[in-house]
């Protein structure tokens, strides 16, 4: 039932049609065309991840701009605590 709904979730097609459409076949060609409904998904996911591995100057941007927003997140988070225990805020 759980790889049923992974091969839903991935096509869109509806879970009476999968079961209609693999009902007296054997369990291995479902699993076989389930394993290529996946690797069709995660195909483009693979493509720009590696795209991004090859390209040092992408991929540093990409580590900056999470560093930035972690810090922006963090900072909000820890201004929230020092007001829920009465801290005062150190100047910056």
């Amino acid at each position: 039932a759980n790889l049923i709904r992974i091969y839903n979730g991935i096509t869109g097609e509806p879970i009476e049609e999968i079961v209609s459409k693999y009902e007296g076949k054997g369990y291995a060609e479902f699993k076989t065309d389930l394993g290529e409904v996946v690797v069709d998904f995660l195909r483009p996911i693979q493509e720009k991840y590696k795209a991004i591995r090859e390209d040092k100057k992408v991929l540093e941007g990409i580590i900056q701009k999470g560093a930035e927003e972690a810090i922006k997140r963090s900072r909000r988070t820890v201004s929230k605590v020092y007001k829920k225990v009465g801290f005062v805020p150190p100047i910056r």
